[in-house]
């Protein structure tokens, strides 16, 4: 409709801003289901960068900062059993225990 309009009358006085937002929601919309599909990849590191980048355009785009919360609660969730596993595997029992209630909590 936006392209009609342009064709039309490409001097209209709102077309510019309205074709400009147009532009900035479907590269916002291309950069999230990028993150999506690389989440899906279970590239947290690549899709937690992308939706970050998204909320510094759009702070409040979709559900980017639920995506956001839910990579750095899984990213510190992997890192702290990875831990208790390398405690356990050096006979830190101590270690290795407190590990894994800080994750069972998380």
């Amino acid at each position: 409709m936006l392209n009609e309009i342009a064709a039309i009358d490409p001097n209209y006085p709102e077309l510019a801003p309205v074709l400009e937002q147009a532009q900035r929601q479907q590269s916002l919309d291309t950069q999230y289901n990028q993150a999506l599909q690389l989440e899906a990849e279970k590239d947290l590191e690549g899709a937690l960068a992308m939706f970050q980048e998204i909320e510094k355009q759009e702070p409040f785009f979709r559900d980017v900062k639920s995506h956001i919360v839910e990579i750095e609660k899984r990213t510190t969730l992997g890192s702290m059993l990875a831990s208790a596993d390398h405690a356990f595997d050096d006979s830190n029992w101590v270690e290795a225990a407190t590990g894994l209630r800080g994750a069972v909590r998380l």
